[in-house]
């Protein structure tokens, strides 16, 4: 008898910590979160050159709101584009990211917007006007390398 009871209060002290555990290994702590620069870095490495615009260089443009409370870091593409084509929004988690997203179309949903494509991933959402030349494809690439499971950065 004495044996099943020490059998039962392992098991008893087992479950404990399981359940004391296993919250800190939710979703939500093994989220990706990029920052501005990673991001920055990512368009160097595709050899595609940001030039950063300045907030009222396109005060009228929907690409160029805050959503969700957050605003975009505008950039045009190499130095001949005066006007931003890219507009990159960080978010703080990948829930307010899409929040962002779903702003953005409520509010946007009867507009006529320019040629464009969104990207949406981790707790980025970016921006791209298209224009010619076209980036579509290098920013394409660039997207797809950021969404590919990288390796956690030593502490």
């Amino acid at each position: 008898m004495s044996r099943n009871r020490r059998l039962s209060g392992l098991i008893l002290v087992a479950s404990l910590a399981i359940s004391v555990l296993l919250p800190g290994c939710s979703r939500n702590s093994m989220e990706r979160h990029f920052t501005l620069a990673e991001i920055q870095d990512i368009f160097v490495q595709q050899g595609v050159h940001l030039v950063q615009k300045s907030a009222d260089s396109a005060p009228d443009s929907v690409f160029a709101q805050a959503y969700n409370g957050v605003m975009p870091s505008l950039y045009s593409i190499g130095k001949e584009q005066q006007d931003p084509s890219v507009f990159i929004y960080i978010y703080p988690s990948i829930a307010d990211a899409t929040a962002g997203v779903n702003e953005f179309k409520d509010k946007t949903a009867a507009a006529d917007l320019v040629a464009n494509k969104r990207y949406h991933f981790a707790n980025v959402v970016l921006f791209y006007i298209k224009s010619d030349p076209s980036y579509e494809q290098d920013i394409d690439q660039m997207v797809s390398r950021l969404r590919t499971p990288r390796m956690k950065r030593p502490d």
